[in-house]
């Protein structure tokens, strides 16, 4: 099985426009855009912007780009630039400590979050000293 993972992230996949699986992770980790065509870009139908910026890139205005930034993906470190689980893990370890921190320091200081309800109807906050 490790030979025919190995195989397959070193060889041209045609599912990926005959990209290299390894060479896609590389680039995304070090945050290197891919260039496509339009004609490579999957475009979200209901998305008003990947179409317009598919259209723009299909009438010569520019390449489109491959983005995966990590939207819509699930947490963990398969989906993290870190190299290493060890580096994942610490790296979580600081994050958790700082959102505790800064709930700590906003419940201190009286800020609360509210719900919907509690807001006026344009969702900004009225000043009513004038």
């Amino acid at each position: 099985m490790e030979g025919l993972k190995t195989g397959w992230m070193a060889d041209r996949q045609p599912e990926f426009d005959g990209r290299i699986p390894s060479a896609i992770l590389e680039s995304e980790r070090r945050r290197i855009p891919l260039v496509m065509s339009a004609k490579e870009m999957i475009i979200d139908e209901n998305c008003e912007i990947c179409q317009m910026l598919a259209n723009e890139s299909l009438e010569g205005m520019g390449p489109g780009f491959w983005h995966l930034d990590g939207c819509n993906m699930d947490e963990g470190f398969a989906f993290s630039f870190h190299r290493t689980r060890e580096q994942w893990e610490q790296e979580e370890r600081r994050r958790i400590e700082v959102y505790e921190e800064f709930n700590r320091k906003w419940a201190s200081e009286g800020n609360q979050f509210f719900d919907d309800e509690s807001l006026p109807p344009d969702g900004l906050s009225v000043d009513e000293s004038g």
